[in-house]
C-alpha cells in the first residue's frame, strides 16, 4: 500500500485506477500525460508520485524529453566555458551524469 504518498495523491490515484489498493507497478503502467491531466495531480503531485515510484526503481511510461529552459541553457553554457578554461590549463575533465 502506498503509505508514503500524501493523501491528495493517494486519493487521486485511487480514483484514476478505480481501486482502493494499488501498487507502484500499477501506477508505473500509466502514461505521463494521462496522469498529468488527472484531477488532483498537477506538476507538484507528479513530482511526488515520481519520487515515490523511484523508491521502487520505477518510473512512468512515456515520459517526455526534458525541455531546455533558458536557465538550463545559461548553466550549460557556463559549464562549457568552465570546462574549456580547465582544459586550456592542462586539466583533464571527465563528465558523469546524475540521474534519479
Amino acid at each position: 500500500m502506498p503509505d508514503t504518498l500524501p493523501t491528495r495523491q493517494r486519493n487521486a490515484l485511487r480514483i484514476l485506477l478505480e481501486k482502493s489498493n494499488f501498487t507502484p507497478e500499477d501506477v508505473a503502467g500509466l502514461s505521463y500525460r494521462r496522469l498529468l491531466k488527472s484531477p488532483g495531480i498537477g506538476r507538484k503531485g507528479m513530482t511526488i508520485i515520481r519520487a515515490w515510484l523511484a523508491e521502487s526503481f520505477l518510473d512512468l511510461a512515456d515520459l517526455p524529453a526534458e525541455r531546455q529552459t533558458t536557465k538550463n541553457h545559461v548553466e550549460s553554457k557556463r559549464l562549457q566555458n568552465a570546462i574549456h578554461i580547465l582544459e586550456s590549463h592542462g586539466y583533464e575533465v571527465t563528465l558523469r551524469e546524475n540521474r534519479i
